[in-house]
């Protein structure tokens, strides 16, 4: 099936007149634009000194070039004009707006909404002087993006995706220069979501542990385990070992936790060979297809086994 993808669709209405070419300027445009961010985005294929955009601009970098969804103002104020050139060099220009921020021909995919502005100033000079359109830019484009995890199975938050520019042009026909500066901020997720909440597991850790009166099960966050462990006077970590990289990495951080704290070992241990290759995204992996009861009851305590019956009860052995 043929499908048509636009380039620009909006529509603009000038707020104020533009008869004159003496006085400011402000529009409103609403629908799928170019970003008024720095330089080169804003700027149309046609005015563009190069082929293709600069890479910080494009969709896996900064992500600034892709049209978007929007309404924006611009507009300008303070005007040098020589009507004998054809000449109009406004010494601030501005724009500011809101847009859906996940590209064109696309429908919003969450609630919030990405703000975007930018101001320049021009050198007030006349047309015949070398500062002609010396000009100084800022930008600033702040926004929200869905932050998925599980190779994009599972949406879990909203990140901040911030942009911030700066950039200087000395345009002066037939010489141009322009130097551009913009810095990018995504928060995004790494690993995978958890299946059960803290609370879910603390709960089936103390169902496993209720035969030895020893054990206290607890949780932390934001720490280092190695002060935790300080912290409630205990003398020994202890960490399982199921592959040569599970020791590469636990050998590191030994060393980590005895530079921190001398006064704690850490203690390896290795499973039985029965359960050496046995994981938690093997067990999760393990369950739907017929018989999956069977096999997955025994490499799991039973307090494991019983909360993963309970949550797909109704589902096919």
């Amino acid at each position: 099936m043929a499908r048509a993808n636009l380039i620009d669709a909006n529509l603009t209405y000038n707020i104020l007149p533009t008869i004159s070419a003496d006085t400011g300027r402000l529009s409103v445009t609403f629908g799928q634009q170019l970003l008024p961010f720095g330089q080169e985005v804003q700027a149309t294929e046609d005015l563009k000194p190069t082929i293709n955009n600069a890479l910080f601009t494009s969709l896996g970098n900064l992500d600034l070039a892709r049209r978007q969804v929007g309404l924006i103002f611009r507009g300008d104020a303070f005007p040098v004009v020589d009507y004998g050139y054809n000449y109009r060099a406004p010494i601030l220009t501005y724009a500011f707006g809101l847009v859906n921020g996940n590209g064109p021909n696309k429908s919003d995919d969450n609630n919030n909404k990405d703000l975007v502005g930018r101001i320049a100033l021009t050198l007030p000079s006349d047309y015949n002087s070398w500062l002609r359109q010396l000009s100084f830019g800022a930008s600033i484009y702040r926004g929200k993006q869905n932050v998925f995890v599980n190779s994009g199975a599972d949406l879990v938050d909203k990140g901040k995706k911030d942009r911030y520019g700066f950039d200087v042009a000395y345009n002066h026909h037939p010489f141009g220069v322009t130097y551009e500066y913009t810095d990018g901020r995504d928060e995004y997720a790494t690993g995978t979501k958890a299946t059960y909440s803290v609370a879910e597991r603390v709960a089936m850790l103390e169902a496993i542990t209720d035969i030895f009166p020893n054990v206290r099960i607890t949780t932390f966050e934001n720490r280092f385990l190695v002060n935790y462990a300080h912290g409630i006077d205990a003398h020994f970590i202890v960490r399982g070992i199921r592959t040569a990289s599970d020791y590469e990495y636990e050998r590191s951080m030994r060393y980590i936790n005895s530079d921190l704290r001398p006064s704690i070992s850490t203690v390896f241990l290795m499973p039985p060979r029965e359960f050496a290759e046995v994981s938690s995204t093997m067990v999760k992996g393990m369950v739907g297809p017929n018989g999956w009861r069977h096999m997955v009851r025994r490499y799991l305590p039973q307090p494991v086994y019983d909360k993963i019956l309970s949550d797909h009860e109704g589902s096919e052995d």
